[in-house]
């Protein structure tokens, strides 16, 4: 009887695999995409539906990815599945995904048997149309930098006037881009592969100055190139005669908002619905009143080398930095490195950018009295005068105290 039962109990351990087995063979798990015959222009939501997952389970997840982005680690967003899908094996979800001027592909991943399920729709992205837009103030009041991203380098051009429907004047500018060898990577920073590993190209940046603007006037506008225009977003340009009497300087200043759309197991901490409510409070604040300038003191996107975070970062931005001048200050999570000495004081273990060093802040972001070259030579403290303040944005100096 002893060996009849062995015998039984070897045969048994068989059971769970033969289980699989007819999974795979008798189920037929569907994985579509709702919206697949559109192409992405700017942040858009993609409905994921499943079907016929036999296994599913609360660690299961739908991924987005970019089988076509060379150097990054492929993932770009996942989402688990929902409670209620767990049981019947089919159910949907929604990602948020921004244009990354890369096609994405999509898979379920069922954790019980560590399989994916592939979808064979793909997402096409408009590789030419404008995104990240946002402004700033040069040195010269009567100017205002306009900055945005696409995946062209043909002339970058700003249609702008005092009309949404009548945008005659013209001005043009320059492009440029990064790499990965840009990046510091492990040279300087323990976990600098991350800012290696998951790269991706940021396409070309574009910035057009507009010229001989007029004092405390509202200005509408719209920027692109090849012909793909973004919508006409407007902004109030500076009062530039400081003989007038001006009451009030409004000052938008927040730190730390990072982004809420990246579900992603390496974001750094400040990646949450915090980062939604902090935003939906700054675009009701400009809907009430208007502000001179948006301060944003550092720690911006919390890439810390996830680059396509900085992708998120903008889409939800754009609407805040498209009609307030959008001025920065680097921090720790977009500098710190080990060479320089100066973060140290406010940069524990100079980890934080992940390899970074600078070099996505630096070339997205040129700040009054510098230049591109200057910002990517880390010349990153500035000031301006404006009406009743003088604006300072120092960190090299005042880093240990402030």
């Amino acid at each position: 009887e002893s060996s009849q039962v062995e015998g039984v109990i070897r045969k048994m351990r068989w059971l769970p695999l033969l289980c699989l087995l007819f999974i795979s063979v008798f189920s037929n798990p569907t994985v579509r995409v709702g919206n697949s015959g559109g192409r992405i222009t700017n942040l858009a939501n993609v409905t994921v539906n499943w079907s016929g997952i036999l296994q599913a389970s609360k660690e299961d997840r739908i991924i987005a990815y970019l089988p076509d982005a060379p150097q990054m680690e492929k993932w770009i967003t996942f989402k688990s599945i929902p409670e209620g899908s767990i049981t019947t094996g089919t159910g949907s979800v929604i990602l948020a995904l921004p244009n990354v001027r890369l096609p994405y592909h999509f898979q379920y991943y069922n954790q019980l048997t560590n399989t994916t399920f592939e979808s064979e729709d793909v997402v096409e992205v408009d590789v030419d149309y404008p995104t990240q837009g946002h402004i700033a103030y040069t040195s010269n009041l009567k100017e205002m930098r306009v900055m945005w991203v696409s995946g062209t380098r043909n002339v970058p051009t700003v249609m702008y006037g005092f009309d949404p429907s009548s945008l005659t004047s013209e001005a043009t500018g320059t492009s440029w881009t990064y790499n990965v060898t840009d990046m510091c990577g492990k040279k300087v920073n323990p976990d600098g592969d991350i800012s290696i590993n998951y790269f991706l190209d940021p396409g070309w940046i574009h910035s057009v100055i507009l010229p001989n603007l007029l004092s405390n006037t509202t200005y509408y506008y719209k920027f692109g190139t090849s012909g793909k225009w973004s919508e006409t977003f407007s902004f109030v340009s500076a009062q530039q005669n400081f003989e007038v009497e001006k009451t009030t300087t409004r000052l938008m200043v927040v730190a730390d908002a990072g982004t809420s759309n990246c579900e992603w197991e390496l974001s750094i901490n400040m990646c949450s619905n915090y980062s939604r409510h902090t935003y939906a409070a700054m675009k009701r604040e400009l809907e009430r009143q208007k502000y001179d300038m948006l301060l944003y003191n550092g720690d911006l996107s919390y890439a810390s080398g996830i680059a396509h975070t900085w992708e998120y970062y903008f889409a939800e931005m754009e609407s805040i930095t498209t009609q307030v001048p959008y001025m920065v200050s680097v921090g720790n999570h977009e500098a710190g490195w080990s060479e320089e000495d100066w973060t140290k004081s406010w940069n524990s273990g100079t980890r934080q950018a992940r390899g970074e060093c600078g070099v996505p802040y630096s070339n997205r972001h040129i700040m009054p009295n510098t230049t591109l070259e200057q910002s990517r030579d880390r010349v990153w403290w500035w000031s301006m005068d404006y009406p009743l303040v003088h604006v300072i944005f120092n960190l090299k100096s005042f880093a240990s105290s402030t």
